[in-house]
């Protein structure tokens, strides 16, 4: 065992758990511990009516095909809002798809559900048809997308000029353990879908859940050390930067690490870098009676980021067709392996095709009677770009 352990189970072995602590523990516990994670996959049936749907799509309208999606969306409107009707009217009609519709608008507010994998949606690789996927099912689940001018967010791809640069979703390095856009004040991002538009590679996104990185360490520990490694992150807060997918100046936000509502855990944990800068800084108790210190709650982050690659992950967005619905912060996510690409699939990628392809999603999750389209909050010549070949 290292120095550096040594003194951390020294500094959490110190707190002492008062009452109050342990009935906060609990909560906490009762409600992580909980988690479910939904798996789905439509039936042939399904899956023929949504390719006749798109096959009469083309059609009536060939050129479709060349649409040209901006970095942040906004393209084809009428055509996923069509497609959602569809969906509504012919694939989420029996008793166990109405659930799922269900659990798909209410994940960010279910304190248990951390995500939900539906396999199916297309068996061949299709941009245009994943956009649609990706569009249609925001709106189905209330999500306002993110239209930030400043982030390239929509579509995600492997840059073949960049296979060894990690943490950023159009490269092949590792992208370590995180949670999305937590570098903003305002609004919070607590749903995050992924539609995967082709993956040659074999190499999925991975989910972390807290409940699973907490009994890690009362394995490698005990009960009472992983009691307090919580207490101490509960009581903790630390900053968020912005990363290189944001233009512009850098953008920070100051979050507690774990807040509870009463019904739901929030974990705001990252573990990127930028460049040689932490992603997540400035680590710092907020406990009021003053009994977490600073350093305790440094050390429960430090803990975290030793374990989490012991624990075993969910595996998600590994195929064409999957689409992956997140509940930001409920969980971590990341790509541990490296995306090393083939000289054809590198030849692929430079032609336009791409070989680990998918559409993202993200925003905050509304209830019926407060979502607005983001069609309807926007100037119409805001919908509106450029067109071309070859996408």
């Amino acid at each position: 065992m290292s120095k550096q352990s040594d003194s951390r189970i020294t500094t959490l072995g110190n707190l002492k758990l008062t009452q109050s602590d342990l009935s906060v523990i609990e909560k906490l516990r009762d409600t992580i511990s909980s988690e479910r994670i939904i798996t789905y996959q439509f039936s042939e049936e399904q899956k023929g009516l949504m390719k006749q749907w798109y096959e009469d799509l083309l059609s009536k309208n060939p050129s479709i095909v060349d649409t040209y999606v901006p970095p942040n969306g906004r393209a084809l409107v009428s055509e996923i809002d069509a497609f959602g009707k569809f969906l509504l009217e012919k694939i989420f009609v029996g008793e166990k798809d109405l659930e799922l519709l269900q659990n798909l608008r209410s994940i960010s507010r279910d304190p248990s559900l951390t995500a939900i994998s539906i396999s199916g949606f297309n068996d061949r690789s299709d941009r245009i048809f994943s956009y649609l996927v990706d569009g249609a099912m925001s709106d189905l689940m209330r999500i306002h997308d993110s239209q930030d001018e400043t982030e390239n967010h929509k579509h995600i791809f492997i840059d073949p000029r960049q296979l060894d640069i990690r943490n950023f979703g159009q490269v092949g390095g590792v992208i370590e353990p995180h949670a999305d856009d937590l570098y903003k004040e305002d609004e919070k991002v607590n749903v995050l879908l992924l539609t995967t538009v082709c993956n040659e590679t074999g190499v999925p996104t991975e989910l972390y859940s807290l409940n699973n990185v907490i009994q890690k360490v009362e394995e490698k520990h005990n009960k009472e050390y992983a009691d307090k490694c919580l207490l101490a992150l509960y009581h903790g807060r630390a900053t968020f930067r912005s990363g290189v997918n944001v233009g512009g100046s850098e953008v920070t936000a100051t979050h507690n690490i774990i807040s509870f509502n009463g019904n739901v855990v929030d974990w705001c944990f990252d573990m990127r870098f930028f460049g040689k800068q932490a992603r997540m800084y400035d680590v710092q108790s907020c406990d009021e009676k003053g009994l977490v210190s600073h350093e305790m709650v440094k050390d429960a982050v430090s803990l975290i980021k030793e374990v989490i690659y012991e624990c075993e992950p969910v595996r998600g967005s590994k195929a064409t067709g999957d689409f992956l619905a997140v509940a930001n912060m409920k969980s971590v996510h990341a790509r541990i392996q490296k995306a090393i690409p083939t000289q054809q699939q590198l030849e692929k990628q430079e032609r336009g095709e791409g070989f680990r392809d998918l559409y993202r999603a993200k925003g905050r999750q509304h209830r019926e009677n407060s979502f607005t389209k983001w069609e309807d909050r926007v100037k119409p010549e805001a919908m509106t770009g450029p067109q071309i070949t070859g996408q």
